[in-house]
């Protein structure tokens, strides 16, 4: 026996004896197992036949051989939920996962099955609808593309967390920003009153004279307020996008 066909047969008697307790008859659960094999080939084994009605059965002879061909309607049940991205972090390495599909949810599926007996061989040949099948990731898939990240499940502990996390530093940024607001209407304060002095300094010295020093300080804090009123709004324009950041992020997560 090759080791490929070895590894085929080991594949199929594994299926069969998941399907011992399953309300089939022999024939229905070998070409149920026949189709467990073949879908764990095309990496969709969370998928498993859960029930199978033999639609037509024909038997044809090519010298040698004999070759038994059953067209089947299984119904597969899911045997683990399939989970989909939610939300990723790529500074903290972290990826969330939401159930995309549940486990047991069922779908149906037309294949056929053919057997294959001569020269002392026997060889099955399976052919699926495998577009029907909806496909993903089970939570060891996403283990294993996203190695060395934390993943993280939506109904789980470090879930809630990483949501307590982002409305922390919402939370943080808002402050901030409304600190920054403060700080900039008394700065702007500060500039009125300092715009309002100079006015007066500068009619009086048309009137009187000799008021150049004071002007010219007067004139000085003013353009340093200026200075200081485009610095805070740049401040408080960054901690504004910091803000709509962060609140993107925690919509993403919340799946709003």
């Amino acid at each position: 026996m090759s080791l490929k066909r070895g590894v085929a047969v080991i594949g199929l008697f594994l299926a069969a004896a998941w399907l011992v307790s399953c309300g089939m008859n022999s024939e229905e659960k070998r070409l149920a197992a026949a189709i467990n094999q073949a879908l764990q080939t095309r990496d969709l084994g969370y998928w498993q036949v859960d029930d199978l009605d033999i639609q037509d059965q024909r038997q044809d002879s090519t010298g040698p051989e004999e070759i038994t061909t059953y067209k089947v309607e299984a119904v597969l049940a899911l045997d683990k939920p399939l989970r989909e991205v939610r939300y990723v972090d790529d500074i903290g390495k972290r990826v969330v996962t939401r159930t995309a599909l549940a486990e047991g949810e069922e779908r149906e599926l037309t294949a056929s099955v053919r057997i294959i007996r001569g020269n002392d061989q026997e060889n099955v040949v399976t052919t699926l609808d495998e577009q029907a099948l909806p496909r993903g990731m089970v939570a060891e898939h996403f283990e294993q593309r996203f190695e060395g990240w934390q993943v993280i499940a939506e109904d789980s502990d470090e879930f809630a967390d990483l949501e307590e996390e982002l409305q922390g530093k919402l939370d943080d940024s808002l402050s901030a920003m409304a600190e920054a607001d403060h700080t900039l209407r008394q700065i702007q304060v500060q500039l009125m009153a300092a715009r309002a002095e100079l006015a007066v300094l500068e009619e009086n010295a048309e009137a009187v004279g000799g008021l150049g020093e004071p002007m010219e300080k007067a004139s000085q804090e003013v353009e340093a307020l200026i200075e200081r009123v485009e610095e805070q709004e740049a401040s408080r324009d960054s901690l504004g996008e910091q803000v709509e950041r962060r609140k993107k992020a925690l919509a993403s997560l919340r799946g709003e």
